[in-house]
């Protein structure tokens, strides 16, 4: 029997992290990718998660027992009948319908999955191991999601298997629940009436969970301000994490304390060394370097937690204090402390928290296992790590906020403006981690020069480099506003950006949308969104809304082409940038090009300047042949991958396919 519980907690586990992303990806086409939508989903899985624990915590299990099958059954017949996110989309309160609309499609399937720990460990006695198995099941739905379902079905046939899979989870869960009742397992006795104090550690297990999480989140983030290389990448952090869990609670003997606090220490001081490196180290040491910290970070206070944990009888309480710990230290490492700190500080305070909490625990065991051993080598070996520590944070602080820069941030991220080099090659530099956002030459005489990916030998600047009559240009993506340099008196130039940060600086330290003689227009939003509200036709429709270099798959799908069609005069061009070093996005336009009829075409080019070499790779769609003949005196290639098309569409866009 212990088999087929671990079977249970495993899977539930499993299909928790294959309900949330399935839900946003079903919701992304109708919501878009504002930060609406990313916070509407934080919430209403983030209360559930603790609504979930809760309930196991203060609900008996005679009380479960009555209520699972009703429960599980609304659930299974709302998800059949729920109309979708899309019923819910609307122009006014997205927050809300968003929310709304989550909460409908996959709240009460996700609400009785959480629940599955704490509810088993309650009517079964089970002890903490169980968490093992539930992590571990994690662990595999976190990678099931994009390398098995993703690239095999979409998101209604995925939708489908979960429903299935959940009926049979829920009908494992209802037989264990009647045989508990039956007296077949560990009997209801042994728990105590809820509430009843078995453990005063509550505070402890609060603050240690934050504080994994809070090493999480930071990581995470130092990551993303340096590695946008594909959302895949982003999971291995999560999967670091889920691994730390899954040791501490599995195990039956922890390492002592001793060598938790070495390893966090070793940790710690190698964020120093990281910090320092900065984007001069290879993407795969800055990887693997964080991964490290956060392993050695997260195991210290996952031990810590297990060391403290209490009697069977009391763990579904233990486990509601670490689901509002990790939801307090995602709150404040994640959205509280970038809100009010305009240079990205968390990781080092998360790393200074977290050492903090240890060395205390550290010197009572110490006094405990050996109380004649004076403890004042160990205490000046914690002296000197606290004081590297502090010191190499602080060096790190100093560096980002020294010199010509300025940080900018918003729920997006943290952008750096830079200023670079003397007379006609000072240039103005907008920076998203190691990712150029454009720049500007600082020279009168140079200042209205188109840069970096738009420079007037790529493929968008021969475009609009052509002359004709006044055009309608709509470009998905704002930078520094550099396209605005093709604007001529006449033309109407609308920017559609959903990061109010990057509206805010290509206003100010950069000057493109001032300096051009077009009329301008920005609209602030998801792209695909605005377009869609937005009424007339366009004669060129520019995609270049990429967020370093992740891929925006909503924007390249059949749904956003069709779109762009629609919006797109007869002899228009659409234009996309499709520069990538990880992924081939030209396989994706071929397909979208065979799909549709319309004529296709490629450009590259290697653009020099005093920063460094920009390469640029542009496609052109066009409902007229002759529409792509703008390059003068060039024969335009086609794209690569003429030969493997992949198409997208909001219900299928298999990434992996495309990854170089």
């Amino acid at each position: 029997m212990v088999a087929a519980m671990s079977a249970l907690v495993f899977l539930g586990a499993a299909l928790v992290f294959l309900t949330q992303p399935l839900a946003a990806a079903r919701a992304l086409p109708a919501f878009g990718g504002g930060p609406a939508v990313f916070a509407a989903g934080l919430l209403v899985f983030q209360s559930l998660l603790l609504l979930g624990y809760a309930l196991a915590w203060r609900w008996t299990a005679d009380r479960w027992r009555r209520a699972f099958p009703l429960l599980a059954t609304a659930a299974l017949a709302l998800a059949v009948v729920s109309p979708g996110p899309a019923a819910f989309a609307g122009p006014d309160a997205p927050t809300l319908r968003m929310v709304l609309a989550l909460t409908v499609d996959a709240g009460l399937p996700y609400l009785l999955l959480s629940a599955t720990t704490p509810l088993v460990t309650r009517a079964t006695g089970a002890d903490h191991r169980l968490y093992a198995y539930s992590n571990a099941g994690s662990l595999v739905g976190l990678f099931a999601g994009p390398l098995l379902q993703g690239p095999l079905w979409g998101t209604a046939a995925q939708r489908w298997l979960f429903l299935a899979l959940f009926a049979l989870w829920a009908v494992g869960v209802h037989r264990l629940l009647r045989r508990a009742g039956a007296g077949g397992l560990t009997a209801e006795t042994k728990a105590p009436a809820p509430g009843a104090p078995a453990s005063t550690d509550g505070r402890a297990w609060l603050g240690y969970a934050g504080l994994g999480t809070g090493l999480l989140c930071t990581t995470s983030a130092a990551l993303a301000q340096d590695l946008s290389a594909t959302p895949l990448l982003w999971v291995l952090p999560l999967a670091a994490y889920l691994v730390t869990l899954i040791v501490a609670f599995g195990r039956s003997t922890l390492p002592s304390r001793a060598a938790t606090t070495t390893g966090a220490a070793l940790a710690l001081l190698l964020t120093v060394a990281l910090l320092r490196a900065d984007w001069r180290l290879p993407w795969t040491l800055q990887l693997g370097g964080y991964l490290v910290v956060l392993s050695g970070g997260a195991f210290a206070a996952h031990a810590e937690m297990v060391r403290r944990r209490p009697p069977s009888t009391d763990l579904p309480r233990f486990y509601l204090y670490t689901a509002a710990g990790g939801a307090l230290g995602t709150l404040v490492f994640g959205h509280v402390l970038p809100a009010i700190s305009p240079v990205p500080l968390e990781l080092p305070l998360a790393g200074l928290a977290l050492w903090l909490s240890l060395p205390a625990p550290l010197f009572a065991e110490d006094r405990e296992r050996h109380p004649l051993r004076p403890q004042t080598p160990l205490r000046a070996l914690v002296v000197l790590t606290t004081a590297a520590l502090f010191a190499g944070y602080g060096h790190a602080a100093w560096r980002r906020l020294r010199g010509d820069a300025t940080w900018v941030r918003s729920v997006f991220g943290a952008l750096q403006i830079k200023s670079y080099g003397r007379g006609d090659e000072a240039v103005r530099h907008l920076l998203d981690g190691r990712i150029s956002h454009g720049f500007q030459y600082q020279a009168p005489e140079r200042r209205r020069e188109p840069t970096a990916y738009f420079a007037r030998e790529t493929g968008i600047g021969r475009l609009l480099s052509q002359p004709g009559p006044p055009r309608a240009v709509a470009v998905l993506g704002l930078g520094v506003g550099t396209l605005a340099a093709y604007g001529r008196r006449g033309d109407r130039f609308t920017f559609y950006e959903i990061n109010p940060a990057v509206i805010e600086v290509a206003r100010g330290p950069f000057t493109f949308l001032r300096d051009s003689a077009a009329e301008i227009r920005i609209v602030e939003g998801d792209a695909r969104l605005a377009l869609a509200a937005t009424e007339g036709a366009f004669d060129i429709i520019v995609v270049d809304a990429f967020s370093g270099d992740a891929i925006p798959v909503h924007l390249i799908t059949t749904e956003a082409v069709d779109l762009y069609r629609a919006r797109l005069a007869s002899d228009g061009v659409l234009a996309i940038n499709v520069s990538n070093r990880h992924a081939a996005l030209g396989r994706v336009v071929h397909a979208h090009a065979a799909r549709t009829g319309m004529a296709v075409g490629g450009l590259t080019a290697l653009t020099g300047s005093p920063l460094d070499a920009y390469r640029s790779d542009w496609a052109f769609l066009a409902f007229q042949g002759d529409s792509l003949g703008f390059a003068p005196g060039l024969n335009l290639p086609s794209l690569p991958g003429a030969d493997e098309p992949v198409l997208f569409t909001d219900d299928y866009a298999p990434v992996l396919r495309i990854l170089r």
